[in-house]
Parts: structure tokens; C-alpha cells; sequence
């Protein structure tokens, strides 16, 4: 319901700033206004000697009716067409934005959940987990570099780590390459 509000507010905010709102309702005025005028002018613009065409006197309530009924079938065919040009060519927007909403709200989860691991690891679990995350695919040895702990301790995370499938690890050439999952 959340995306549907943020869409409505986009279009209409478009529509108000690009004085689209403005066009349609001329464009329901004109029309409307065209078929009592059209009726009134009939016989002055088809003069012919065998045709004859008799007209009521309009009165006000009558004009007003015939506006009325006219602005009703063209605003049905007014908005079956807005809709087509409208799915023709602004759908991309729309799901770009909802493309990234749904990005943002990923990118929020995973915060969340990284979050909440950090705070049950100890002192140099966190100084690994944090390296990992700030270089994806950082090397084994570079890691013992950035953290400052031995070598041993290192890997003795790492293994606990990839047990806990936090992490995982790929072979390059006699070190390893360390990733996080996915997930976090």
C-alpha cells in the first residue's frame, strides 16, 4: 500500500507540474462545449435542398444535460487512452522506482542482520568481519595485514567462520580469497 502512495504522489505531483491536469480539463471543456454548438450550427453547415433537419429550441437545462453527457463519453475515451500512453511509456519509472525501493529495503535487512552478528562476536572476529565487508574478496594473507592479528589467528576465525557460513573462501594460488555470503 506504501509503494502504491509513493506512485500516486509521483504522478500527481508530474501531472501538476508539467500542467497536465490543466490540458485534460480543457480537453473536457472543448469537447463538451463542441456538441451543443455542433447541434445549434447543424443546419448552417449542411445547407441542402433535399435535407432538412428540425431542431428543438435548446434551453439551459437542455445545453447543460448535452454538456454533461458528452464529457462523460469523452472522458471514458480520454482515459482509456491516457492509460495506454501512460503504460506505453512511463512503466520503466515506475519500476525503476520500485526497483530501488525494494533495493533500499534489502540493503536495510542485511544492515540489520550484520548488526545483530557483530554483537555477539569478540574484539578481533569483529576486526575480520569488518575487513571482509569493507573489501569483498580480500586476501587471506592482506587481512592478517589490515587486523593486525598472527596468521593463526586469522585463519582460526576465518575457519569459525565459514562453519558459522558467514563467510567463504576460494583458492588463489597458495593464499585465499575471503567473501561474505550473500546474506549478511
Amino acid at each position: 500500500m506504501a509503494i502504491l502512495l509513493v506512485l500516486l504522489r509521483k504522478e500527481i505531483k508530474g501531472h501538476w507540474r508539467s500542467y497536465r491536469l490543466l490540458g485534460i480539463v480543457a480537453v473536457f471543456f472543448f469537447f463538451g462545449a463542441m456538441t451543443p454548438l455542433l447541434l445549434h450550427y447543424l443546419p448552417v453547415l449542411l445547407p441542402s435542398q433535399d435535407l432538412s433537419v428540425v431542431l428543438p429550441k435548446f434551453t439551459a437545462p437542455d445545453v447543460l444535460t448535452e454538456y454533461l453527457d458528452s464529457v462523460g463519453q469523452v472522458g471514458l475515451i480520454v482515459a482509456i487512452l491516457s492509460l495506454g500512453f501512460y503504460m506505453l511509456f512511463f512503466t520503466r519509472g515506475e519500476e525503476a522506482i520500485l526497483r530501488r525501493l525494494e533495493e533500499e529495503k534489502t540493503r536495510k535487512l542485511l544492515e540489520e542482520k550484520y548488526n545483530i552478528i557483530v554483537k555477539v562476536l569478540d574484539h578481533n572476529e569483529k576486526l575480520v568481519l569488518d575487513a571482509v565487508r569493507e573489501q569483498g574478496g580480500i586476501e587471506q594473507n592482506t587481512l592478517r595485514l589490515k587486523t593486525g592479528l598472527s596468521k593463526s589467528k586469522v585463519s582460526q576465525v576465518l575457519t569459525d567462520f565459514e562453519k558459522k557460513d558467514l563467510i567463504r573462501r576460494e583458492a588463489k594460488g597458495k593464499t585465499y580469497s575471503v567473501f561474505l555470503v550473500e546474506t549478511i
